[in-house]
C-alpha cells in the first residue's frame, strides 16, 4: 500500500525493537483482530489443539510473513539510497516508512516488487520444513486440517500442519499482491511504475491506476458479502473499502492537476515534460514520505 506517512500511522501500539536497523511497530489492533479469531475458534470447535494451531497462525505465522515482505521493501530501498523510518504491523497488513530513492522509475518499481518476492525464499523454507518432519513425503501436504490427525498426531504433526498453511498463506499473499493492480496494493505500484517506464505521463498513469484499483475494489466489497456475509468476507469488503478509497483520492489529486503531489508519483524520477504544468501551483520542499505495502 501507498499512501502519505503521518504520525498517527504508528503511534498506537508497541515497539518490538530493531531489525537490520529498521524500527518494528506492532498496533494494538492485531491482538485484536487475533482476539477474535481465536475466541471464534474456541466457540466453534472447542479443541484447544485446534485453537493453539489458529493462534499459531494468525499470530507469530502470519505477523513474521508480513514482517518479512515489508523488510523486502525497506532493505531494497536503502540499498537504492532511500530512507527507511520504520515498519508497522497492523490488521491490513504492514507498511515500511520509506523516503523516496534517488534513481530512476525502474527503482520505484524495483522497491514494489521486493515484498512479494520476500515470499519466495519463505515458501520454500516452510516446505523444506514440512519435508523434514515427513521423512519427505508429501501425500499429507493438504490445505484441509485434519482434526483427528492433530489431536492424536503430536507435535510433528502440529507442525507439519503449520508448515503447509504457511505455504499456503505465503503463496496468497505473493499471488494476490503481484496479480491484483490495485493500488494501494504492491501490485497498484508496479503498474503505476510499468506505465511511466513504458511512456505513459504521471497523469495518465494516474487515472488508469486509480480507475483499475476502483473496479477491483468494488469488486471486493460484493465479494465480501456474497453469498452471505461471514467474518473473513467481512475483512475483504472492509480492504475493498479501503481499495477504493485509496484510488478515488489518487484519482481526485489527478484530476486536479496535483498528481505529483501524491506519494505514488512524489519522486522527482515522475516529474516529466509532459506533465510539468501540473507543478505550478504546488508547493515545494522536501519529499513527502510514502508507505510502501502488500498485504
Amino acid at each position: 500500500m501507498t499512501m502519505m506517512s503521518s504520525s498517527s500511522s504508528s503511534n498506537k501500539g508497541v515497539d518490538l525493537g530493531c531489525l537490520a536497523g529498521i524500527p518494528i511497530h506492532l498496533q494494538y489492533s492485531c491482538f485484536i483482530l487475533v482476539g477474535i479469531e481465536v475466541l471464534a475458534v474456541m466457540w466453534q470447535y472447542h479443541e484447544p489443539i485446534f485453537t493453539i494451531l489458529m493462534f499459531t497462525l494468525y499470530g507469530p505465522v502470519l505477523l513474521g510473513t508480513i514482517l518479512i515482505h515489508e523488510l523486502g521493501h525497506a532493505l531494497t530501498t536503502k540499498r537504492l539510497g532511500g530512507k527507511v523510518e520504520g515498519i508497522v504491523l497492523s490488521p491490513l497488513g504492514g507498511f515500511a516508512l520509506c523516503g523516496p530513492t534517488s534513481g530512476r522509475v525502474v527503482e520505484d518499481f524495483y522497491v514494489a516488487i521486493a515484498g512479494p518476492l520476500a515470499h519466495l525464499p519463505q515458501i520454500a523454507i516452510w516446505v523444506a520444513l514440512f519435508a523434514l518432519l515427513n521423512h519427505g513425503e508429501f501425500m499429507e501436504f493438504q490445505a484441509d486440517i485434519n482434526l483427528n490427525s492433530l489431536k492424536l498426531g503430536g507435535w510433528s504433526v502440529f507442525w507439519s500442519i503449520v508448515s503447509v498453511q504457511a505455504t499456503m498463506m505465503n503463496v496468497a499473499l505473493f499471488v494476490f499482491n503481484l496479480a491484483i493492480p490495485a493500488y494501494p496494493m504492491d501490485g497498484g505500484r508496479c503498474l503505476a511504475a510499468l506505465l511511466v517506464m513504458f511512456g505513459c505521463s504521471a497523469y495518465t498513469a494516474g487515472l488508469i491506476t486509480s480507475i483499475t484499483a476502483s473496479l477491483i475494489g468494488f469488486g471486493f466489497m460484493v465479494l465480501g458479502f456474497y453469498p452471505i456475509p461471514t467474518f473473513s468476507g467481512i475483512l475483504l469488503a472492509l480492504f475493498g473499502t479501503f481499495i477504493v478509497s485509496s484510488s478515488l483520492e489518487l484519482r481526485k489529486m489527478t484530476l486536479q492537476g496535483r498528481v505529483h503531489a501524491h506519494p505514488l508519483f512524489d519522486r522527482a524520477c515522475y516529474h516529466d515534460n509532459s506533465t510539468k504544468k501540473f507543478l505550478v501551483d504546488e508547493e515545494t520542499g522536501e519529499a513527502i514520505e510514502n508507505i510502501v505495502s502488500i498485504v
